[in-house]
């Protein structure tokens, strides 16, 4: 299966990640200020940064509100907490930069870290929840038997997915698995309850391995 250069895909696993946390850090910052601002932040805040399980259920909230006038936390609505969140960015653009040097040393999977969850894998590379292996989606692709548009950009390489998504891209929280089993595993399921599911999964590719023709390319 051909890959982007590690490099590439640990650059957009490090932008993907900041976004995610910061967007974390900022509501969290915002739901602990007293007047509405997001304020006192510093390098040694984010840096230690660490959400209590109630701040954590509310930015959850804060993304599942299906208006701007929805209330997510002590009263305050989403429009409330994306006006604070656009104030902040606009006034502190050196601050952020700096912010995201933290991310990358403090918050996130090492590069070199990032390299073994391949390079460590004895054998075959493998989907960690299907189970398939590289050479069984290099047969499926090769065969004409996978029906998805989007191959160009996904599914010809294993992509990398959160186990659980609280924990974000950190180390031993990062597992290698298969473009299916990453789009329907989502934030939805635990790798305990997906199991079944990407058993399931495999089950069919076997068997459009094992029975039909090689489709038209």
């Amino acid at each position: 299966m051909p890959a982007q250069p590690l490099s590439t895909r640990y650059s957009a696993i490090r932008k993907r990640s900041f976004a995610r946390h910061f967007d974390l850090f900022l509501t969290t910052s915002y739901l602990r200020s007293t007047d509405g601002r997001i304020e006192h932040i510093s390098q040694d805040v984010y840096r230690n940064f660490q959400p209590a399980a109630e701040e954590r259920a509310a930015y959850l909230r804060s993304h599942q509100a299906r208006s701007l006038s929805e209330q997510f936390a002590h009263g305050q609505t989403v429009q409330s907490l994306d006006t604070a969140i656009r104030q902040w960015r606009a006034d502190n653009p050196s601050l952020e930069a700096e912010l995201r040097a933290i991310h990358d040393k403090h918050h996130c999977i090492t590069a070199e870290e990032f390299k073994q969850l391949v390079s460590s894998q004895t054998g075959e590379l493998a989907c960690e929840y299907c189970e398939l292996t590289e050479s069984d989606f290099r047969e499926l692709i090769e065969r004409g038997l996978v029906r998805t548009k989007r191959l160009s950009t996904r599914g010809s390489t294993f992509e990398f997915d959160c186990r659980d998504p609280e924990q974000g891209y950190t180390k031993n929280n990062m597992a290698l698995c298969c473009y299916w089993c990453n789009n329907a595993k989502t934030d939805e399921f635990s790798p305990e309850e997906f199991k079944s599911m990407a058993l399931a999964l495999a089950a069919v590719w076997r068997q459009r391995l094992s029975t039909q023709s090689p489709g038209l390319r």
